[in-house]
């Protein structure tokens, strides 16, 4: 009776190519009895530098590499597939269980910054520049300056908001907290925020709440967007920014100074000395009076 491979080989080989002084095999086969034409299966195993040879006809061995052979092979290393016909025309395939071999998955606080995560500094500790799960913070901030409610379209409140974080060195693309008519112009759709989890916080470090959740969250804030670009606190004499914006991030209603162009007509505020939904949606003003802009960092 022989150890016959044709009815299909499955090889393990644990250990990197050229370690086999730590190799560890495995061989599965079918037993073949060419005098009754019947078969049974078992397994060869080996370790601790042990060759596994087989030869062109089909024959197996373990230990030191067959003799009388000269094209005899050693498998290599690695998981590897072996596919081989035998018997009345039959096949077998042996799998490689790849899927059974557990990858490494991403750990936050690792201190490499893995697919997924927007920083890692080396800890879990959620108060620094780094959250506990791995996501920078992003900057919110009142504007120094104020404007009238002609300001070019919530677009053009975005390019104050732009220049506004550029004179004060702050990095990051920013967008104002500001609504037209249309659910699109809100901060809900137009941020693309909705997903974030990192801490929103003020230029003076100052945390605002935790994630888009806890921005738009009944709890309100847990600190007012009372400081500008620069740091410093902002006028108590204007105290209202320019908003048309539930503190859903939704538009509130038809106060946008007819889409934030004209001087003529009604726009929303809110009051940045508050932290409840006041802060976004406030009450409105006549659009020819002065406001400030808050602005969000979006990425």
């Amino acid at each position: 009776m022989m150890r016959d491979l044709r009815y299909g080989v499955w090889l393990l080989m644990a250990g990197g190519a050229g370690a086999c002084d730590r190799c560890s095999w495995r061989l599965e086969y079918v037993e073949a009895d060419d005098a009754s034409g019947g078969s049974s299966g078992g397994v060869m195993e080996a370790s601790s530098g042990a060759d596994l040879t087989f030869t062109s006809s089909g024959e197996a061995s373990m230990g030191s590499t067959s003799a009388g052979h000269s094209g005899s092979e050693t498998a290599s290393s690695g998981w590897t597939t072996g596919t081989s016909s035998g018997g009345a025309g039959t096949s077998e395939t042996g799998t490689s269980g790849a899927d059974d071999i557990a990858m490494p998955q991403p750990v936050c606080g690792d201190g490499e910054i893995d697919p997924g995560e927007e920083c890692d500094d080396g800890n879990t500790n959620d108060k620094d520049a780094c959250s506990d799960d791995c996501w920078a913070p992003r900057t919110v901030f009142v504007t120094k300056s104020v404007y009238n409610g002609a300001l070019d379209g919530v677009q053009g409140a975005d390019s104050r908001c732009i220049s506004a974080a550029k004179s004060a060195g702050l990095s990051g693309a920013f967008k104002a907290w500001i609504s037209g008519d249309e659910p699109s112009s809100a901060p809900a759709l137009r941020f693309g925020s909705v997903g974030f989890r990192g801490w929103y916080v003020r230029p003076d470090g100052m945390r605002l709440a935790r994630g888009w959740d806890g921005l738009t969250g009944e709890d309100g804030l847990l600190a007012s967007i009372s400081v500008t670009e620069y740091g410093s606190m902002a006028s108590l004499f204007d105290i209202y920014a320019w908003s048309n914006t539930t503190s859903k991030g939704l538009p509130v209603g038809g106060e946008h100074c007819s889409l934030w162009s004209s001087t003529l007509t009604d726009g929303g505020i809110g009051g940045y000395m508050w932290k409840d939904s006041n802060w976004s949606e406030q009450g409105s003003q006549l659009c020819k009076y002065d406001a400030h802009l808050y602005c969000f960092q979006i990425k």
